[in-house]
């Protein structure tokens, strides 16, 4: 074997042991964050699920539930008892404020909000030490307490299926129809939502795009799900939702950079 081949071949070796390498530790490292949020919602859960308890959504949201996301917080959360254990979580992260439950799907974390930056849980974890994996997390803006027109949760789409990795289903109709029943637990009120859209959207910041304060600014985010026509996007029309409903979107990055991943839901119900 001639020199230059030699150097080759030894430059494509360190190449492969390298990949190798990385490879390895990124499955150690999914071991371990899977290990981590498996004992976490072992140890913060009163009840295994909610999946038999979760409650049949209505075809719209009523003027009482609409009125109690706003007033809950401070006139029944002493009497309020969540089944999720959040002096438990504050004490690992004061910034943890909700846990998100997408029924009979992996999908159950912790959601983070940092008080000035809004992609400060990109890349961190709950320990605020770097993660790859990162955190699900919401806008220093958004109301703690749900009433936001719409509460946007962010999550990476990670190849480990971790996260929020298995939106990517929602592409598929019969999972979509099968999957419907999304859950946010807080400290005063347990939030039960719908799903009636999964869709390829544009990487534009939303709050930023239409102003939520306004009808015309919540009319436009929905005639925007309503614009879109995309083979692998829904709009499920067994719901009307209009202005005044309460939404949740679960958002996730696509295979184009240009693109992001939604999953909106409308609220149904509130215990509180």
């Amino acid at each position: 074997m001639s020199g230059k081949r030699k150097i080759i071949f030894i430059v494509c070796l360190v190449l492969a042991s390298s990949a190798a390498a990385f490879a390895a530790y990124e499955i150690t490292v999914d071991i371990l964050n899977k290990r981590q949020y498996r004992e976490l919602r072992e140890n913060v859960f009163a009840s295994e699920s909610v999946s038999d308890t979760v409650t049949e959504a209505s075809s719209s949201v009523s003027d009482s539930v609409t009125e109690s996301t706003g007033s809950v917080e401070s006139s029944k959360a002493e009497l309020f008892e969540s089944p999720i254990d959040f002096v438990e979580l504050q004490a690992v992260n004061s910034d943890i404020y909700s846990w998100l439950e997408v029924v009979d799907t992996d999908i159950s974390y912790p959601v983070l909000q940092h008080p000035t930056e809004l992609e400060y849980y990109l890349r961190r974890g709950l320990d605020c030490e770097y993660s790859n994996d990162g955190s699900l997390f919401t806008a220093p803006d958004n109301p703690r307490d749900m009433s936001g027109f719409n509460t946007i949760i962010y999550g990476h789409n990670l190849r480990s299926l971790g996260m929020f990795g298995t939106l990517k289903y929602y592409r598929d109709y019969d999972y979509l129809q099968a999957h419907r029943d999304i859950v946010v637990y807080t400290p005063y009120a347990t939030f039960y939502y719908k799903v009636f859209a999964a869709v390829t959207y544009s990487d534009v910041l939303i709050p930023a795009e239409f102003d939520f304060d306004t009808e015309e600014g919540r009319q436009g985010f929905l005639d925007s799900l309503d614009d879109i026509s995309d083979m692998n996007s829904f709009i499920l029309d067994d719901m009307e939702v209009g202005t005044d409903d309460l939404l949740l979107t679960l958002s996730t990055c696509n295979s184009d950079n240009s693109q992001r991943f939604l999953v909106v839901a409308v609220l149904t119900d509130v215990e509180s």
